[in-house]
């Protein structure tokens, strides 16, 4: 009688966690695909984060601060400096660093970490924060059977095919 009890709680608790996270799960809309993200961006590039710094919101612009407000986000955003191993899009016109959301919630951050690398994709309307609903994802160094990046490999192609 007690294991029914104990084992009733436990469906009770684990059904109440998944039912959490699912409601603080960022929210992208499928379908969209890299070739997608790649021609939506501004910039395109395989980085290596060098650093994160949290920083006031108060020396975004006005129109930084409003995204920020807009994911319940007031006073902090992280700075992000990298170095860009390869560009594949955008080579004339690089940001000098990434911003990230702090993260929480809903809002798609991705917790760049430093030394970690990273293809990221910049959209206008971005303003320079990085999201995981943008396209940009963790590097993970996987080959073909010529040693060729598997995950670069369609950027390099789009990139030639758009010069």
């Amino acid at each position: 009688m007690k294991y029914k009890i104990f084992k009733k709680i436990i469906s009770i608790l684990v059904l109440l966690f998944i039912s959490t996270n699912i409601a603080f799960a960022c929210k992208c809309n499928f379908g969209i695909t890299q070739i997608d993200h790649f021609y939506g961006a501004e910039y395109v590039a395989l980085i290596k984060v060098t650093g994160t710094e949290l920083r006031s919101s108060e020396e975004l612009s006005p129109d930084a601060r409003q995204l920020l407000e807009g994911r319940g986000i007031v006073n902090e955003y992280i700075r992000v400096s990298f170095d860009a191993k390869e560009v594949f899009k955008g080579k004339n016109n690089p940001p000098a660093y990434l911003m990230e959301w702090i993260q929480g919630g809903e809002n798609c951050a991705l917790g760049l970490k430093a030394g970690s690398e990273y293809v990221v994709f910049l959209r206008k309307e971005s303003m320079g924060f990085v999201v995981d609903c943008s396209g940009t994802f963790i590097f993970q160094h996987k080959q073909d059977e010529n040693g060729e990046a598997i995950e670069l490999k369609l950027l390099r192609d789009l990139a030639k095919s758009s010069a």
